[in-house]
């Protein structure tokens, strides 16, 4: 257990220290994580990252969460091996809906894989596992509305999955003079 705790503190972090970060190196630190992993399964990465906003959160829980998401991913993927398989990372910062002057970060994963199946009734047949991947990815959702965001994820079974996540900008806050 020491150990875990040590390469996750190396690796991902403390968790539950929250920092205003930049969405942009969090999302490039889990890339490098993961990169041995995507080129394992020979998948090839499309990054688009052009979101470089701050947010306050846990560094380290949104790295786990963006992991997890990834995971997933890949597990898609590998289900049905299409050639080239690809992972597609994008990240933008936007205007938020009726929120003048706000920001928003949305980040999108998608593969073209069998799908990420995200729902209660799921039939897949190996239902212990897919029993876990829905604990996960609830916990991943949970946490990000934690922040004031949204995590959703859309896929069609055999073609593919694209997990959206929003959340709010922080606002930084300028000193008076």
């Amino acid at each position: 257990v020491i150990d875990v705790i040590s390469l996750q503190q190396q690796f991902i972090g403390e968790l539950g220290t929250e920092d205003v970060v930049s969405i942009g190196q969090v999302l490039r630190d889990v890339l490098k994580m993961s990169k041995t992993a995507i080129d394992e399964h020979d998948i090839k990465l499309k990054k688009d990252i052009h979101g470089d906003a701050l947010l306050l959160v846990d560094p380290s829980l949104l790295k786990q969460i963006l992991l997890t998401v990834l995971k997933h991913s890949m597990l898609s993927i590998n289900k049905v091996r299409r050639v080239p398989s690809i992972l597609e990372i994008s990240c933008v910062d936007v205007d938020a809906p009726a929120n003048e002057g706000k920001r928003n970060v949305i980040l999108k994963i998608a593969d073209n894989g069998y799908g990420i199946v995200f729902s209660q009734d799921a039939d897949d047949n190996d239902h212990e596992s897919d029993l876990h991947a829905q604990r996960e990815l609830t916990y991943c959702q949970q946490m990000i509305e934690k922040y004031g965001g949204t995590f959703k994820i859309d896929f069609s079974k055999g073609t593919g999955s694209k997990v959206l996540i929003t959340m709010p900008a922080h606002a930084e806050v300028k000193p008076t003079t």
